[in-house]
Order: C-alpha cells, then structure tokens, then sequence
C-alpha cells in the first residue's frame, strides 16, 4: 500500500507555488466574469486553495517527476482537484461565498492551467532513446532518469510493469517521487534492504551516461546480496557495439573483471580515417564488424567488407545499414570472398583501391585447427600472403595484420600459423606500403572467446566448464581491441608488432565465478564449475611477447611497440615456396614438422606447461 503522508521534497515545493498562483489565476478570470466582493473572493481564493493543495498532496501529485509524467499523473491531479471543488461546493451551499457557476469558472480555469503548466514541462524533456528490455519476475532500477523512465515504458508496452517494484537514484531530491507511477524507494546505499524487503531477484543499472567508478560502486553494492542477477544498460554510444555482441547485452568487460578499457584520441583516429577507403576481410567475424562500425564512426570515406560466409555478411549488412543512418554519405559495399582465392582478392582490390587494409581473416579455434593443421597453414599463413600480394600491387599505404598472444612461443597450430601470418607481414613492409601486427589477447564476446559459451552453459543450468584451475588469459572488450588496431595503424611508421598493456592475466575459473554471480546464480551450488582437462595447443598463461623481447613506449600511454628482432630471411623464402596444393597433401605430421621448420620455437610438445 502506497503511503499517504509523505515529505515534500525542495523540488516539489515550485509545483506548490505555482499551484497557488494557478489558482488565483483562475479566480481572477471568473471575477471578471461574475463580478463580486473582495472579501468573498479573499475567502474563496484561501479556501480553494488549501483544499487543493491537500488534495493534490493526497493523490501524491507532488512525488511525480513531472518531467516524465504518464497519462495515469494527470488523472491524479485531475481527481485531486475535483475532490477539493466539490467540498467546497458543499461548504459554500452552507456559508456562502460566491454563486456557483463563478466557484466552477474559476475551479476549470484553475485546473486548466495546473494541466498545461505540466504538461509543458513535460514536453520539454530530453529526447528518447531506445533501450533493451530484460524477462525477470521482480527488478529494482538503478537509476531514475530518462533510462529508467524509458526502460519502464517498455515494460509497460510489454505487459510487465507489475515486475519492476521502483527506483533508486542517488539524487537525493528524487527520493520520495514518484516516476511514471513508480516510487524511487531510496539512493543506491539502500539497495541491499531493498532486494531484502522486496525479494528483488533483479537489478537493473540504467545509468548510461555514469562514470565506470560510478558503475563499479552501484554493482559491488548489488553483489553484496546475494542470489540477485545484474543487468547494465550501456552507454548511449555503445548500444550498437552491443547489438553486434548479443552475447553480452547488460554485462560488459569491466563488469567481469575490473579493468579499464583504454582511452582513444577520437579526434586523432577522425583525423585518419576521413576521406580513407578502408578495407576489411573477415568482416562479418566479430572484430571484423567491429572494425567497419568504428571506421564508420571515423569517418572513413568508404568502407570494404569481404567476408567468406554468406551468413554472416547478410548479418553484418543488416546491422551496419540501420548504424549507416546516423551517419552522411557513408558507401559500403560487401564482398564475399575467399582469402586464398588470389583472382577474386586481386579483382576486389583493383575495382576498389583501398587506402588501408584491417587483416582481420583468420582460423581461430585452437583445437579444431590442431585437427587441421593444414587448413590452418592454408587459412592463416597463405590466406595473409595472398591479401598482401594484392594490397602490393594496388597501392595499399597500410596494412595491418591482426594477430593474438598465442603467436607468443606458439604451442598451437593456429598460434604458429599467426606467427607466420606475422612474420610475411613484417617482410611485405616499405616505403611505399606500411605493414604493422597487433597482438592481443582473449576478446570477451567474439566467436572464439569462452564467455559466450559461459553464458550458454549457464542458461542450460550448468555446469560451467573449464580446463584447468590454474588457467590464466588476458581478457580485452572487442571495440578496445578495434581502437587499439585502429590506432596501431596511426602510429606505425612500417614493420612494427604493436602490443596493449593489458595489465595482469585473470584465472579464467575466476572470470566464469564473476559471471554466475552476476547472472544471479551461486557458484558450485547453483551452477556446478567442473575440470576438463588441458586440449591440444592450449597453454596455462599467455604471453604477448618472447623472451629476450624490449617493450618500447609509443605516444599512447597503453600501447607499446616491441623492439623485436626481425624475421627470418630463410623462414619468409619457406614461406614463399609454399603453394595451397602442397600443403593440403601433407598429413598432419608432416604439415606440423614444416611449422617447426619455418616458426622454430614452436614446440607442441610443450603446450600442457607455461
């Protein structure tokens, strides 16, 4: 039951004052029509007036927030009001004091002008925005603003307002208003005694443009409780990051494991990329989309997008037109390619002419390439050469070569066929064609990352798998992967291998407890967390760099530029006598012994240990 006494807050004490004068108001223009004494007007005008004042306290008119007021406000004003004029018809049939049809001009000319002023208010608010909606039986939002207000209005489109029991705000002139017929119960340090009283089961936090610190606190005071799942809105700018990452919609990175996403000088990748024509293969692959939709967002003046899967174009073509319209004079166009189909890859590039290339194709799954070992070799090392033979002779300024940590003292076949890809990469760089590598470690959210089979196995009821206890990965959000690939390109004079400072490596054991928790569930009790053994190619910790290996700082503070030692003039000529039908006709031993031959420290002999 809704309470019925309840504290103006400062805020609301303008509504009051208005009020009074929207009242005088309407009293003047009924005198002007039935004219009478003063003394009845004084009285009238007094009466009227606390009568509706109390009224309109006891419909709670003055908790709304009127900025974000619903059709179900307005009747409460309206039944306020009314219930305060028909007193004081009574009183009035008893003591008189002006005729009846002056009491009910200036009573519809009051409320007339309580209404508009409202709803002036309203009109003024900030625009919209279009927000997701999450399925849960009772939620609590954090955060009572135009997210929040948004957020419940999809609830209600949906039928299930009744889940959502309120708000919080840490705006402490909120506290004790009400928000589209829903009170904001308290500030974020109330949320505990809340999910208690209530038996919240969900938090939502609607903050979109909240500092991360700011973020961080509210979850730490979620996680306190305990069995409540978080979900968090994303900031404004990120929402079609989301959408192109739907594994990950309401929780990000930084929720899972506490680091900060770097920082990017937008104006200086803006300053790149405008007027460019950028091209990107695998671009329907998660780095790959992320790679055309921040190009975009740069201002590239066209953008290239070839991709081998059919499916995943089509996606990306979908998700890219509705993020186009944001956008002027924006030309996209789609491929769909075979990396190592050199005629095709040669036509594509002669046609369009790109100014920069993002190298993003590649095999990436370490054990299904330990069972092919040739396809890999083919994909990763031959597919790179073939892309570099076409941006050669059609005057790409630069290329940039996606590669990963697992190309660090390799393991794996697919970490050995990255290191090649790396190492043709580096051997294609001049004066004329910049070549770079970005090395980075576990993207959360991509095609190959564990989180999204975390998630999945979470909503089957478990158990979670994991390897080995002690298994430890660097963890990075894709679009701080992108910017870091984006900006390598800015900064790279030619013949660089560019690394993030990614901070400490995380247990992954550690990463898939943060996230049952943070869906709601309690780790080993309602979501069992089992060991599965070590696979073929797979190391205990990463690296991004050999030993022996300098870090050198560049111009931005988390990026660093490996002084290494070159490449192998014989490993690049191996390299270059390779032909696809050679090496589709080696078996695996064969085709892993070659790999040994051109990348000597790769040793999968060792791939249990560190």
């Amino acid at each position: 039951m809704k309470k019925i006494v309840y504290i103006i807050k400062p805020s609301a004490v303008m509504y009051i004052v208005a009020d009074i004068l929207c009242i005088i108001c309407g009293y003047g223009i009924a005198s002007q029509l039935f004219p009478y004494s003063f003394n009845a007007f004084t009285n009238a005008v007094f009466l009227h007036t606390f009568l509706a004042i109390t009224g309109l306290y006891s419909t709670q008119s003055y908790r709304i927030l009127w900025r974000y007021a619903t059709l179900q406000d307005y009747y409460r004003i309206i039944g306020g009001f009314t219930g305060a004029t028909v007193i004081l018809m009574i009183y009035s049939s008893f003591v008189p004091l002006a005729s009846n049809r002056a009491l009910f001009i200036a009573s519809a000319g009051s409320l007339a002008l309580l209404i508009v002023y409202r709803v002036i208010i309203r009109e003024t608010k900030p625009q919209k925005i279009a927000l997701p909606t999450k399925k849960l039986k009772i939620i609590l939002i954090a955060g009572a603003g135009e997210a929040g207000r948004t957020l419940l209005a999809e609830f209600k489109r949906d039928g299930r307002a009744d889940s959502i029991i309120g708000f919080v705000d840490d705006d402490t002139r909120k506290v004790g208003t009400l928000l589209c017929g829903k009170p904001v119960l308290g500030t974020t340090e109330d949320i505990p005694a809340l999910i208690k009283q209530y038996g919240v089961k969900e938090c939502i936090v609607a903050m979109p443009s909240a500092l991360k610190k700011q973020i961080d606190r509210v979850i730490n005071i979620i996680r306190s409780s305990d069995n409540v799942s978080i979900s968090i809105l994303p900031a404004v700018t990120k929402l079609f990051e989301r959408a192109l990452t739907p594994e990950l919609r309401g929780i990000g990175v930084e929720e899972l494991i506490g680091r900060e996403e770097i920082e990017i000088d937008n104006k200086l990748m803006e300053g790149y990329c405008t007027g460019k024509t950028g091209l990107v293969t695998g671009a329907g692959g998660s780095i790959g989309s992320e790679l055309c939709r921040q190009l975009m967002q740069f201002k590239a003046k066209r953008i290239i997008a070839i991709g081998r899967g059919e499916y995943s174009i089509y996606n990306l073509q979908r998700t890219l037109g509705e993020y186009a319209k944001y956008f002027e004079n924006i030309d996209i166009r789609y491929y769909i390619a075979d990396i190592n189909d050199a005629v095709r890859i040669e036509t594509i590039f002669e046609k369009e002419k790109p100014d920069i290339v993002f190298h993003a194709a590649a095999h990436k799954y370490v054990d299904i390439m330990e069972q092919n070992p040739q396809e890999a070799l083919r994909n990763n090392c031959l597919g790179t050469r073939t892309v570099l033979e076409a941006s050669k002779k059609n005057g790409v300024r630069q290329f940039v070569c996606i590669s990963t940590d697992k190309a660090v003292r390799p393991v794996s076949v697919m970490g050995a066929t990255k290191r090649m890809a790396e190492i043709i990469t580096l051997s294609y760089n001049s004066d004329i064609m910049h070549t770079c590598c970005v090395r980075f470690g576990n993207v959360i959210g991509s095609r190959g990352s564990v989180i999204p089979l975390f998630y999945q196995q979470i909503a089957k009821g478990g158990p979670v798998t994991i390897t080995h206890p002690d298994m430890t990965r660097y963890f990075m959000s894709i679009p701080e992967a992108v910017m870091l690939v984006i900006h390598a390109a800015v900064l790279s004079e030619g013949g660089e291998i560019f690394v993030l400072d990614m901070g400490k490596q995380y247990k992954v054991e550690e990463v898939a407890r943060n996230l049952i928790t943070l869906l709601g569930y309690e780790p080993d009790t309602d979501i069992p967390i089992i060991y599965t053994g070590i696979r073929p190619g797979e190391k205990l910790q990463e690296d991004l760099w050999n030993q022996g290996e300098e870090l050198v700082a560049t111009d931005h503070r988390k990026i660093y530029r490996i002084a290494h030692r070159g490449y192998e003039e014989l490993s690049v000529a191996k390299i270059n006598e390779l032909t696809p039908a050679y090496v589709q006709r080696l078996t695996d031993d064969q085709c892993k012994k070659l790999l040994q031959t051109i990348v000597p420290e790769y040793n999968p002999n060792t791939s249990h240990g560190t």
